[in-house]
């Protein structure tokens, strides 16, 4: 947790935030939205409320782009960190959510997929970090009985199963289905397992 202190008030961020936001960095490889969102909680009062204008973001985010500060803003609001409110000539009043509108406790955990903001139980999602280990260790494994390289569709499969199932679970389906047809695995791959 990183704390800010400012007219002897003082802002923690909220670590479900920023683990949140560097989930999606991970995936996406944006890296503009954790300086953004550093910049709002800096100028954020004890009630969490702040509204810099896009010159005073530049300044203490390094982000230099009007352009990559509006998509930051605009992520942030997608995944309930910040609220963003449009004041007529004034320009925006941000609200730092302390307990985001999809926030990661002990029933739900958000993931972001497709450009869009899902919300799954946490039994039925993996972390990014957890698939992306997995998906390390299956694909040397897929790509030998296959005999090439897996493509990005296949990956994509993965990451679903690995969102429902155990690893274990996933390799011990892949080898059955290699073992009950060879020939078909190797000329569709992952695709066999697809809606397992």
């Amino acid at each position: 947790m990183k704390t800010n202190w400012k007219n002897g008030n003082y802002y923690i961020m909220s670590k479900k935030a920023t683990d949140l936001i560097v989930d999606y960095s991970e995936k996406t490889g944006n890296k503009t939205v954790l300086p953004v969102f550093v910049a709002l909680c800096y100028h954020a009062n004890k009630n969490r409320e702040c509204f810099p204008g896009y010159a005073r973001i530049k300044k203490v985010s390094g982000i230099t782009s009007s352009t990559s500060i509006a998509k930051a803003i605009k992520i942030l609001n997608q995944l309930g960190v910040v609220s963003v409110k449009k004041i007529p000539g004034k320009g925006n009043f941000y609200q730092i959510n302390e307990e985001m509108t999809c926030s990661t406790n002990e029933h739900k955990e958000c993931i972001y997929k497709n450009d869009h903001l899902r919300t799954h139980s946490k039994n039925e999602v993996r972390g990014v970090r957890e698939i992306n280990q997995w998906i390390k260790t299956i694909a040397p494994i897929i790509e030998e009985f296959k005999g090439n390289a897996i493509v990005p569709y296949e990956r994509r499969i993965l990451e679903q199963l690995l969102r429902s199932l155990p690893g274990e679970e996933v390799i011990a389906r892949i080898e059955e289905a290699y073992f009950s047809n060879p020939s078909a695995f190797k000329m569709r791959g992952l695709t066999l397992l697809k809606g397992v």
